[in-house]
C-alpha cells in the first residue's frame, strides 16, 4: 500500500503539538517506520513538518480569518491538517493549491471524519482563493514570524524592533547540516572532495576552516566518510566554543555536560589528540554515545565519565587548566532545528534556568586551576542566561573576562555584548550557525 506522505506529516504534527512530543525524535521515528518513502518524499515530510511548526502562529491566524470555528475549538487532527495545508499553499510551491485542498479532504475522509470534509474543503479553498490578500499588520512580529508575545517582548528589552524581526526571520530558516572535520585524519579540502564524490552538496563553514555545510544527503551515517571517522556532526557555534577554549597539547581539560560528544571530539582535534580530556555527563546512555563517537573517530585523549555537574566533586577541585561548561539552557538559539521550543518555554522557565546556570557555573568554577581558563556557553538568545549570568559571576568570584580573539570576530552575525563575550545572532542569510553565547573567563592567580 502506498504511503501518504501528508498523513505521515500530520501525524507527527499531532504528536508534537497535542501530545508534547519532541519534533526531531518523532519525525525521525516516523520516517524510520515509513522507510519505503522515497528520498524526495522524506524530504517533503521533513519540510512540511518543520515549516508548519516554524509558522504555526501565522497559520492559525490565517485559519481563524477564514473559519467560523476558531482554531482553539478544533480537533487536533483537523487543526493540523489545516495548518499543514496552509503552509503548503502559502510557503511551498511544490503542489498546486487545488491539489493541496483535495489531498487534505481525502486525508480527513480516510480518518473516518467524513462529516468534517465540507468544512475543511471550504476553509482551504477560501484561503487559496484569497491568499494574495492575506496580510499582517505592520510591526506585528509575533504573527508574521510565529513567535509568542513574551519572547518578542523579552528580546525587545535588549534589541531594537528591526533587530528582533531579523532574529525571528533568521530562526525560521531551514538549517543546514554542519560537520566538523577530523583534522587528524583528513584535510577540509580532501573531505569536501570525498563527500562530493558521494553525491553530497558541500560548502565551506562561515566562521571556521575545519567546518563544512552539507545538503543533499538523507542519511549522514550511511556515508563512507562518516563510517571512516573523517567527520562528526557539530554546529559551527558549538565549535566556536571549543575554539575559544583552545586547550594546549598535554593540558588537563574538563568538558562538562559533554554529550553527545561533539565538543570533546573538537577539543581532542584542536589539541592534536594529546590533551588529557575528561568528558562528563550525568546519564550513562549518553556516555555510551560519546564512547561510540570517539571509537569511530579514533580519538584517544578523551575519557568519558559519569558526573552530576550540579554537585561538587572534591577530587576535581583546582584540577584543570581548561574547563568548558556548555550549560543546559532554554535552547532559543536552536529554533531552526527545534521549532516547537518557542511554543513551550515561558519567562518563568528563563528565570529558573538562569538561577540554575549561576549555581552550576559557581560549582564548576572550583575545578579551574589558578590562572586557568573557563569557557561558559549557552545555545540561546537570552541575556538573562548569558551576559547577566557572567556579569553576576565575575562580580562575586575570582574570575575576569578575557578578550576573545580569532578570524571569526566581525564576521556576519557575531556580536560582542561586552569584552570577553560573543553572541551569534541569525541576522543575515549568511548565518547558518545556531544562535549562541560564549564567554571566556580567566581565574585570577591570587
Amino acid at each position: 500500500m502506498q504511503i501518504n506522505q501528508r498523513e505521515v506529516a500530520v501525524d507527527v504534527l499531532v504528536e508534537v503539538t497535542a501530545g508534547g512530543a519532541y519534533n526531531s525524535i518523532t519525525l525521525r521515528n516516523a520516517l524510520a517506520r515509513n522507510n519505503a518513502l522515497s528520498r524526495q518524499d522524506k524530504a517533503f515530510v521533513t519540510e512540511l513538518v518543520n515549516g508548519t511548526l516554524r509558522n504555526m502562529i501565522f497559520a492559525d491566524y490565517v485559519i481563524d480569518k477564514f473559519s467560523k470555528t476558531p482554531t482553539s475549538k478544533m480537533k487536533p487532527f483537523i487543526l493540523n491538517v489545516l495548518r499543514a495545508a496552509v503552509y503548503q499553499v502559502l510557503f511551498m510551491d511544490k503542489t498546486p493549491d487545488f491539489a493541496v485542498c483535495d489531498e487534505s479532504v481525502k486525508l480527513v475522509k480516510k480518518r473516518g471524519l467524513q462529516g468534517l470534509t465540507p468544512f475543511v474543503n471550504g476553509v482551504l479553498r477560501n484561503i487559496a482563493r484569497n491568499k494574495a490578500e492575506i496580510s499582517v499588520a505592520d510591526g506585528d512580529i509575533c504573527v508574521k514570524y510565529s513567535y509568542p508575545r513574551w519572547m518578542v517582548d523579552y528580546w525587545l528589552t535588549r534589541y531594537d524592533a528591526e533587530m528582533v524581526a531579523q532574529i525571528c526571520k533568521g530562526l525560521n530558516q531551514t538549517p543546514k547540516v554542519s560537520i566538523a572535520v577530523n583534522t587528524l585524519r583528513v584535510s577540509t579540502a580532501e573531505l569536501a572532495d570525498m563527500l562530493r564524490a558521494e553525491g553530497v552538496s558541500v560548502s565551506n563553514g562561515v566562521y571556521l576552516d575545519n567546518m563544512l555545510l552539507l545538503s543533499g544527503t538523507a542519511d549522514i551515517s550511511a556515508l563512507k566518510a562518516f563510517k571512516d571517522g573523517l567527520f562528526f556532526v557539530m554546529d559551527e557555534s558549538s565549535m566556536l566554543a571549543a575554539k575559544v577554549l583552545a586547550p594546549k597539547n598535554e593540558a588537563k581539560v574538563l568538558d562538562i555536560c559533554s554529550a553527545p560528544g561533539g565538543k570533546a571530539c573538537a577539543l581532542a582535534c584542536l589539541s592534536d589528540d594529546k590533551a588529557q580530556i575528561r568528558a562528563f555527563d550525568i546519564y550513562e546512555h549518553k556516555i555510551w554515545l560519546i564512547e561510540d563517537a570517539l571509537k569511530r573517530l579514533g580519538l584517544k585523549s578523551v575519557k568519558p565519565e559519569l558526573l552530576d555537574a550540579t554537585k561538587f566533586e572534591p577530587s576535581l577541585e583546582n584540577s584543570a587548566e581548561y574547563v568548558l561548561l556548555d550549560a543546559p539552557c532554554s535552547g532559543l538559539g536552536l529554533l531552526r532545528k527545534k521549532p516547537e521550543i518557542k511554543y513551550r518555554k515561558t519567562m518563568a522557565d528563563i528565570k529558573e534556568l538562569a538561577k540554575f546556570q549561576r549555581e552550576m557555573l559557581v560549582n564548576v568554577s572550583r575545578y579551574v586551576a589558578l590562572g586557568g581558563c573557563l569557557v561558559y556557553s549557552v545555545c540561546t538568545i537570552s541575556p538573562m542566561e548569558a551576559e547577566d549570568v557572567v556579569e553576576w559571576f565575575t562580580a562575586n568570584h575570582p574570575f575576569e573576562l578575557e578578550p576573545i580573539e580569532g578570524d571569526f570576530i566581525g564576521k556576519p552575525g557575531i556580536t560582542t555584548p561586552r569584552q570577553g563575550c560573543i553572541q551569534v545572532l541569525p541576522t543575515s542569510p549568511e548565518v547558518t550557525a545556531d544562535a549562541f553565547f560564549i564567554a571566556k573567563l580567566r581565574r585570577r592567580k591570587i
